[in-house]
């Protein structure tokens, strides 16, 4: 086993940031409260907000033991809501009032509560509560500025909870609580903890005790960018001559990585520091091409899926090798899977059953639709614990829990009693993936 040993770094204030410890130069000083700028979406195209929670630093000195322990500090809500206000009052300003009723927003927070070293824990989760006040600033500027509150994509009036780990801040809490124990060890609650993780100090240990390092989390949280950018892509297909405005908000951890790798193109290992209700603003041009301005200067933004297409198909092919060894009754061609489905046609009746039942627990929306997500490859997880609202109804539908009731996915057999399973058709090719792609459409 091999360690990349670092001596402790002394702190020579205590209020000094625990990412300031070894401070490199970067292009930035710092990505400041002021580099969220109104910015008004092109025709048919989204701006996304990427930003962290409000301070919570005081609160955490509260310790453990106290209910108020991880939630925002005192005047946190009431700053986020003035600062946001102001954001979204720009962009109406600069709007006419036809402009305006075409204009829809949607907030967005990673789920994840705060850690800390020595297994301490708290409830609240910074980026939902951040979220919760930067919605009621949309609400109140659009209120002021005459715009429908149908416009807000938050039907609830929560905001989306992110609770499938994809803008968690660190994955390692519960991946590898052995390597997080190894650094609470040999640095204890101090900068050094996180200046270690951060700088990955140990990463020949952190990779054998199986941690996420900086690397992957810049590579996890651009696939989330990604993939929403191609939601809001396909949102704007659907509705021409529409704008958006995306806000997304996580923690210090989880957004200094992907903006080092991903915005200003410098190694995730360096120390860019990131004030406390800070972010950037990407913006999106006619032909698609997004880009970010911090501290005047212009960076062009490019998120990326993860891995190349020779790397997924490795793993899928690995993948349906592992099923089928702990599934051996379940194990088929992709000819089988064909000739199951066309022996296996959809029950109308059926599915209109289904779609009834899911109808009377979600929002209903323009001529009384409701909203479908997910990209229907049965493994999408990304909205299913959605927060309900006060009707106790959410705004969104996991496409895949559709698909799976009607029979649209092909299921694995089942006892009575037990929850369904969709067997892993996405890895069965080209043919099988259309086949039921074409299921999935006709429920829709």
């Amino acid at each position: 086993m091999k360690e990349l040993g670092r001596e402790n770094r002394p702190v020579d204030h205590p209020e000094v940031s625990a990412r300031s410890v070894g401070k490199k130069e970067t292009d930035i000083e710092k990505i400041k409260k002021e580099d969220i700028k109104p910015i008004v979406p092109v025709d048919d195209g989204s701006v996304f907000v990427f930003g962290i929670n409000a301070s919570d630093r005081q609160k955490r000195k509260l310790g453990p033991h106290s209910p108020n322990f991880g939630e925002l500090d005192e005047g946190a809500a009431e700053a986020t809501e003035a600062q946001y206000k102001d954001f979204f009052d720009g962009i109406f300003a600069d709007l006419s009032p036809e402009e305006r009723a075409k204009l829809d927003i949607l907030v967005i927070a990673s789920a994840a509560p705060l850690r800390m070293p020595g297994n301490v824990r708290s409830p609240h989760k910074r980026s939902v509560e951040t979220a919760d006040h930067i919605l009621a600033a949309a609400k109140a500027s659009m209120e002021e500025h005459g715009v429908n509150p149908d416009q807000l994509m938050n039907k609830t009036g929560k905001p989306i909870e992110i609770t499938s780990g994809r803008l968690a801040d660190l994955k390692m809490w519960e991946d590898s609580p052995k390597y997080v124990q190894f650094l609470y060890d040999r640095y204890g609650d101090t900068p050094q903890f996180w200046k270690a993780y951060e700088e990955d100090w140990h990463r020949d240990l952190r990779e054998e005790m199986g941690a996420e390092g900086p690397e992957e989390i810049a590579d996890r949280v651009s696939d989330y960018m990604a993939t929403l950018s191609h939601a809001m892509q396909m949102y704007h297909v659907r509705h021409p001559g529409r704008k958006a405005v995306v806000v997304v908000n996580t923690q210090y951890d989880s957004a200094a990585p992907m903006i080092k790798k991903y915005v200003l193109k410098r190694p995730v290992g360096e120390y860019v520091p990131i004030e406390k209700s800070g972010g950037v603003v990407i913006q999106t041009d006619e032909h698609g091409e997004m880009s970010t301005t911090i501290e005047g200067k212009d960076y062009p933004v490019s998120f990326e899926k993860l891995g190349s297409q020779e790397e997924a198909l490795r793993r899928e092919q690995a993948f349906l090798e592992s099923f089928f060894s702990a599934n051996p009754t379940e194990r088929m061609t992709a000819e089988d899977m064909l000739a199951k489905l066309e022996a296996e046609p959809l029950d109308r009746e059926k599915v209109e059953a289904v779609v009834d039942r899911f109808l009377e627990r979600h929002v209903r929306h323009k001529n009384g639709q409701i909203v479908f997500v997910g990209s229907g490859s049965g493994k999408s997880t990304t909205v299913r614990n959605q927060t309900p609202g006060p009707d106790e109804k959410t705004d969104l539908v996991d496409a895949d829990f559709v698909y799976r009731e009607t029979g649209a996915h092909p299921l694995l057999d089942t006892q009575p009693g037990e929850p369904l399973r969709t067997f892993p058709w996405w890895f069965m090719g080209d043919e099988v993936i259309a086949k039921v792609e074409a299921r999935c459409s006709l429920v829709n």
